[in-house]
């Protein structure tokens, strides 16, 4: 069941980077740019310019780091005869 439940969780954050890039794009630039119009225009604007590679820059940094957490954490679970 543990395992499920990090396979899921790891599913999730790679889904939802890309919405982490775009906003992280907006909270830089909280004057926006003359040109931009909002989440949509930006992710459109780093598509073009960078593409797909450009809305995961950042993620090996995030996994550099979650990855020994988690491992921690469920072997520290599986200890205790948590499943």
């Amino acid at each position: 069941m543990l395992v499920y439940g990090v396979g899921m969780f790891s599913g999730m954050i790679t889904l939802l980077f890309p919405l982490s890039v775009v906003k992280t794009q907006q909270m830089a630039n909280p004057d926006v740019a003359p040109g931009f119009s909002g989440a949509r225009d930006i992710a459109r604007r780093l598509w073009r310019t960078e593409g797909l590679k450009g809305f995961y820059r950042g993620y090996s940094t995030i996994l550099t780091g979650a990855i020994p957490v988690r491992s921690g954490v469920g072997q520290g679970l599986g200890r205790r005869g948590v499943s």
